[in-house]
């Protein structure tokens, strides 16, 4: 079964967690505000008519250290009430029928194609659901979020990120943040996906946060895209070192960025100013490397391909087999009974090019 989470930000340190989730159903009103409440945020809710009449409440939440996704109908009319969320952003839109949201003073009628975010500083609502509403809810810590916009930038920001309420899409570029929201979904119904491993579970929780940042509008949107400053190769030399003493703890390129002690922009423009590459590419290559080596130093009867390529990364095995023999020319299980000898990591570090 899936459990719901608390609503507290991360505190630093805190292990990054696998997705869980929890389904849950009643016409009870109360009950239905208790969930909410711990999916999301507190807040009131009144059924638009007469109390219980018509009342469907269907809930699931699939939930990490840094996010939730949760799903919710009503199957009436229900009027929502919400004070500031603080610790959280929340972003909504509609999978079916429609709802008005509103935000502060600014209310947006959210459908499919239509997204609301909400700051943590602002109260926020709902109202006029249509009986057929299947409404995404989900709530992001703020600590990870304006922590990955402050990496993405290479440096802290002064304020809490204001979206553009009611403007953010999920049409065009927006359709990125969409198909990570259904990236997630599907990866929650495969027994072996990835949002059942912590690490994994990280990675998919900042590509919606990454994602969201990146394609919707908000006040530090042009920042983002402005032109990567110049990045020193003393900092590519401490990504390299950071990816090469264990590549398997590398979630995102937010991480390399981190341990370089610059941002998103300037890592990516440096490896590949220096390298030819970029950071997750390097990343991929040294992992393969380290595959390499642990199976033609293996005992055929001990070693197994899938734990060896898990143990450092690698979740989906087709992908990995291809890659690998794209790499080596041949795949996996031929040099595991091939056992030639110690292997070497080279890397791509002979290509580095430091000024």
């Amino acid at each position: 079964m899936w459990t719901i989470q608390d609503s507290r930000v991360r505190p630093a340190g805190r292990p990054r967690s696998a997705f869980s989730a929890k389904s849950f159903a009643t016409s009870d009103v109360d009950e239905a505000r208790e969930v909410l409440t711990q999916s999301y945020a507190d807040h009131s809710i009144r059924t638009a008519g007469r109390v219980g009449r018509g009342f469907d409440f269907l809930h699931r939440v699939a939930s990490s250290s840094q996010i939730n996704i949760g799903y919710t109908t009503f199957g009436t009319d229900v009027d929502i009430s919400a004070p500031p969320p603080r610790t959280s952003y929340i972003v909504c839109f509609s999978m079916r029928g429609h709802l008005t949201m509103s935000c502060g003073a600014e209310s947006v009628v959210l459908t499919s194609d239509r997204v609301a975010v909400v700051p943590p500083t602002k109260p926020f609502g709902f109202r006029d659901w249509s009986p057929d509403s299947c409404v995404v809810g989900i709530r992001i810590s703020r600590g990870d979020l304006e922590g990955d916009l402050s990496t993405l930038l290479g440096r802290p920001i002064a304020r809490p990120v204001d979206f553009e309420f009611g403007k953010v899409s999920t049409q065009g570029r927006g359709s990125t943040f969409l198909r990570t929201v259904d990236l997630i979904e599907s990866e929650l119904e495969r027994p072996d996906g990835m949002s059942h491993e912590s690490s994994l579970a990280a990675r998919l929780s900042q590509l919606l946060i990454t994602s969201l940042l990146t394609t919707q509008s908000h006040e530090y949107s042009e920042q983002l895209h402005e032109p990567a400053p110049a990045v020193p190769s003393s900092a590519v030399r401490r990504a390299l070192d950071y990816v090469e003493t264990d590549p398997s703890c590398v979630s995102t390129v937010s991480d390399i960025a981190r341990a370089a002690s610059v941002s998103v922009r300037a890592i990516e423009h440096g490896f590949r100013k220096h390298l030819g590459v970029s950071p997750m590419a390097y990343l991929k290559e040294v992992r393969l490397a380290r595959v390499h080596d642990d199976l033609i130093n293996g005992d055929p009867a001990e070693t197994t391909i899938t734990s060896t390529a898990r143990r450092w990364g690698f979740t989906h095995l087709s992908r990995f087999s291809e890659s690998y023999r794209q790499k080596y020319g041949v795949l996996p299980s031929e040099t595991l009974r091939q056992r030639r000898g110690p292997g070497s990591f080279a890397g791509l570090r002979p290509g580095f090019r430091p000024e």
